[in-house]
C-alpha cells in the first residue's frame, strides 16, 4: 500500500495524511528514539510508514501510540513487532491482540534525555481515545478528536461521549500547541481548534432542540458549520448523539434506582431500556459490552453485583 502525502510538521516532527478511510499517521524524534503515532490502515501500509519514519530520522522506533482503536489507525501495527504499543487501558477491544503493550488509563510520559512526549487519555470519539503532546515544539497529535475540514466528526461510535469530546479540546486549547495534527485530514494552527469546538457546539445544541421538539435524526439540519459535509458520518453520529444526550441526564436516576432492587427486578428495568441507552449506561460505568440486547443486559447485571 502507498502511503499518503508526507508533511513536516517541525523539526522533529512529521505526519503522513492518509487517504480516505485511512487515518493519519505522525511520528516523533526525541533523543535516542523515534516514536509513532497510529499505524495506518493495514500491514502494507505499516511497513511503509515505518520505513519512512526510520529513513527520515535515522532513528530506531521505540514506541508506538495508538490515539484510539479504529482500525484506520491500528490495523498497521504488526508493522512495529518490536516496538511497546501504547494503548488506552479503556480499549473496548481484547486487549490479547496488543503484543508488547502497555495499557494506560489516564496521563503517561515518555521521557527520553531532555525530551518528553506527554500522552492523555480523555475519551470522546472513542471510550479509549487519547491525544499526544511534544512540548519542545507545542505539536498535539489529537487522532480522531479533531477532523480537520470534514463535519460532523465521526461521533457514531457505541462508545463515544460527546461531553468528554468537549473536555478533551478544552485541554488541548488549554495547552496552546502551535500545529496540531489531526486523525483526518491536513494539519491545522492551534488557533483553529475554536472551529472544531464550534462545530461540536451546534451540533450539540440542535440535538437537544431535536430531543425537545420529538424530531427524528432526519429531520435535523445543521447549515453552518466548518469544513466539507460528510452524509454517512451524519447519518451514524446523529442517533447516537440522540441516544446519548436522551440517556445522559437519567443515568443518576437510573443507578440510584438499581441499587435498591434485587437482580431480577433490576434486569425488567434494563430491559425496558433501548440498546443504544443501554450502551450509553455502560459506558457511562466505563463497562466493555458488546453482542446483542440479552448480553448487555447480563453484562450490566454481572457488574452491579460486583460493586
Amino acid at each position: 500500500m502507498e502511503i499518503g502525502e508526507f508533511v513536516k510538521i517541525s523539526e522533529y516532527s512529521f505526519m503522513v495524511i492518509g487517504e480516505r478511510p485511512h487515518g493519519n499517521v505522525g511520528g516523533i524524534a526525541i533523543e535516542n528514539y523515534a516514536v509513532a503515532i497510529d499505524s495506518t490502515g493495514n500491514l502494507s501500509g505499516g511497513r511503509t510508514f515505518r520505513k519512512k519514519l526510520e529513513e527520515y530520522y535515522n532513528l530506531p522506533i521505540k514506541y508506538v501510540i495508538l490515539t484510539h482503536c479504529h482500525g484506520d489507525h491500528i490495523s498497521g501495527r504488526q508493522a512495529f513487532k518490536d516496538a511497546d504499543i501504547v494503548v488506552s487501558d479503556y480499549t473496548p477491544t481484547d486487549k490479547g491482540r496488543f503484543q508488547n503493550a502497555l495499557f494506560i488509563k489516564d496521563e503517561h510520559l515518555i521521557q527520553d534525555g531532555s525530551y518528553e512526549v506527554k500522552i492523555f487519555h480523555t475519551g470522546g470519539h472513542t471510550v479509549g481515545s487519547m491525544f499526544v503532546h511534544f512540548p519542545a515544539e507545542k505539536i498535539i497529535f489529537a487522532g480522531d478528536l479533531i477532523f480537520e475540514n470534514l463535519f460532523p466528526p465521526f461521533g457514531g461510535d457505541p462508545t463515544c461521549n460527546p461531553e468528554l469530546w468537549f473536555n478533551a479540546l478544552d485541554e488541548i486549547k488549554t495547552l496552546k500547541p502551535i500545529k496540531i495534527v489531526p486523525g483526518h485530514g491536513p494539519f491545522l494552527t492551534g488557533d483553529k481548534i475554536t472551529n472544531h469546538i464550534s462545530n461540536l457546539q451546534k451540533l450539540r445544541s440542535c440535538i437537544k432542540i431535536a430531543i425537545k421538539e420529538k424530531l427524528k435524526p432526519s429531520e435535523i439540519e445543521i447549515t453552518d458549520y466548518y469544513g466539507e459535509f460528510h452524509p454517512r458520518w451524519w447519518s451514524r453520529t446523529l442517533p447516537h448523539w440522540l441516544s446519548f444526550y436522551s440517556t445522559i441526564d437519567k443515568i443518576p436516576g437510573i443507578l440510584e434506582e438499581i441499587q435498591s432492587k434485587s437482580r431480577d427486578q433490576n434486569k425488567i428495568l434494563l430491559s425496558k431500556m433501548t440498546v443504544n441507552e443501554l450502551k450509553v449506561l455502560a459506558n457511562h460505568l466505563r463497562i466493555r459490552v458488546s453482542g446483542n440486547k440479552k448480553k448487555i443486559v447480563e453484562g450490566l447485571l454481572n457488574y452491579i453485583e460486583m460493586r
